[in-house]
Parts: structure tokens; sequence; C-alpha cells
């Protein structure tokens, strides 16, 4: 059962999730099949007999900012219900920044290596 905001209960239909899906997916890079296949493990995946509606927008979000980040920005501006178009761009700026922090991150053990790969290189010079 699916416990929405106004606190009306309903049975979970994965049906429903996969048109959301599709909406926010909609002339993106995901497949369908990735979609039919988070709608409907979806419920499987529950642990208990009952889900806030909340607690299913947070698990699409992270599903669809793991795809692509127009889907999850497309669904997101949909349930966080922007009121503004500065907030908006605050979140865009706000995954742009995360990005940013997640490439360095792994740009800078690619970088200590690449200086190891040298530093290895020069002091044994090769010969013809």
């Amino acid at each position: 059962m699916v416990r929405k905001r106004s606190g009306r209960r309903e049975a979970f239909n994965p049906d429903k999730l996969l048109d959301k899906l599709r909406i926010a997916a909609n002339k993106r890079p995901i497949l369908e099949k990735q979609m039919r296949e988070f709608a409907y493990g979806f419920e499987d995946d529950l642990q208990a007999p009952e889900i806030a509606s909340d607690e299913i927008g947070k698990r699409v979000l992270q599903f669809l900012r793991e795809l692509d980040d127009v889907a999850y920005i497309r669904f997101l501006s949909v349930y966080r219900d922007f009121d503004s178009v500065d907030r908006f761009i605050e979140e865009i700026k706000q995954l742009d920044d995360e990005q940013v922090a997640e490439a360095n991150a792994f740009a800078r053990p690619l970088r200590t290596e690449a200086k190891d790969l040298t530093a290895e290189d020069d002091v044994e010079p090769r010969g013809n």
C-alpha cells in the first residue's frame, strides 16, 4: 500500500510508476527495460506492507540520478514542486557542483598514478 501526502492510501501500481518514469525519460538514453525492471521490481524490494509516496519519490530520484541527469531533473521538478525558477536553478547548480566534486575525487588517484608511472619511466631509460 502507498500512503499519500494527504493520508489517503491506495494499492501500489507499477504501471503508474512506469508512466512517470517514461515522462521523465522521454527522448533520453534510458532503456524501457531498465524502467520496467525498476517499476515492477519496486514492490518486490519493499520491506514493509506500506510505503509513503515521498519514499517512492526518493527512490525514483536515486534511480534516475544514476542513469541520466536530465531525467533526474525532470522528475525532481515535479516531485519537489519548485516555487520559483531561482530554486530550480539552485538545484541544477548543486547537481553540477556534486558532479565536479565527484570528477575531482576520481581524477586525484589517476593523477597520482600518472606521476608514479612518469617517475618510473624517468629512472630507467629504454635502449634500442
